[in-house]
């Protein structure tokens, strides 16, 4: 049953993909000549990490990264809709063999997944700063997406129970499970944050430790303190118990506030690379987020 609600809200990745369009924009209205090949118009391919930047134009430019965008999105789609498919088809037969098939392919999916979502991460994020890279950065957005779906299947159940559908058959057992899977990829999402970080410190590497340092400056360090206690020690204590995972009324609040924090991550990854000097957040970052949810 939370299966099925996971499978409608990814068929709407197709429509997703159309609000990617924009990032089109600053690529095609500016001359990428210009800046030496890059993929962003905002970098310049100077200073000390020249020749590191130079290195990843084949990667990093205009073209290839159209084509790898199209592609990730082409790819989702097909998945969604491969499983969505067979299971209105199974409402319609009651073949069981669509279960055992859908299980088999999904082993393959999640790693299809795991890979794209990770180069999409590379290409759409850790790119926003060209001189900067991570092996683990995949990994780390691949946790969040686990935090926020199973946040996101917490309220989509809750909300059709409220209008008066799956009675009995979402039960409190689900949201148990919801809300562990909730507590285990928090958990797991910090290890992982942890681990890049204390790698780059140990290692004390300029071209690394520079994405560190943006981060914990004045300008920017107070969304970094909250990563370490918004993002990990207050979900872990607030999930920890038994009695929240069964209580409806806190697992919803927390669903929510996992979702919430998930934004903030995804700000503090992208931002302090296009404005270092400070947050420059205002009513264009609301209202973004605001216009997503509307559509």
């Amino acid at each position: 049953t939370v299966r099925r609600q996971a499978e409608f809200i990814m068929g709407a990745v197709p429509f997703v993909g159309l609000l990617a369009v924009p990032f089109l924009i600053p690529l095609f209205s500016h001359d990428g000549v210009e800046h030496g090949g890059l993929l962003w118009p905002w970098v310049h391919p100077h200073g000390e990490h020249q020749a590191l930047i130079e290195g990843k134009v084949g990667f990093l430019n205009r073209e290839f990264f159209v084509g790898r965008l199209a592609f990730y999105f082409v790819i989702w789609s097909i998945i969604a809709r491969y499983f969505k498919k067979n299971s209105i088809a199974q409402d319609a037969d009651g073949d069981e063999a669509r279960t055992v098939a859908m299980r088999k392919r999904s082993a393959v999916c999640i790693i299809i997944f795991a890979l794209s979502i990770s180069f999409a991460s590379f290409d759409l994020i850790m790119s926003t700063d060209p001189a900067w890279f991570s092996t683990i950065f995949g990994v780390y957005i691949f946790a969040g997406c686990v935090i926020s779906i199973h946040a996101l299947l917490t309220l989509s159940s809750m909300f059709l129970q409220r209008k008066g559908h799956l009675k009995g058959m979402v039960t409190v057992e689900h949201y148990h499970d919801l809300g562990k899977m909730m507590m285990a990829f928090t958990i797991f999402w910090a290890y992982i944050a942890f681990s890049q970080y204390f790698l780059y410190w140990y290692a004390n590497m300029p071209e690394e430790t520079a994405w560190y340092l943006r981060r914990i400056g004045d300008e920017w360090g107070y969304l970094s303190w909250f990563q370490l206690f918004g993002h990990f020690v207050i979900p872990f204590l607030g999930i920890l118990s038994r009695h929240v995972k069964r209580n409806r009324k806190l697992l919803c609040f927390w669903a929510v506030y996992m979702l919430t924090v998930q934004a903030i991550d995804l700000y503090w990854l992208v931002a302090p690379n296009l404005y270092p000097e400070g947050s420059p957040f205002s009513m264009v970052e609301v209202c973004t987020f605001a216009g997503m949810l509307g559509l």
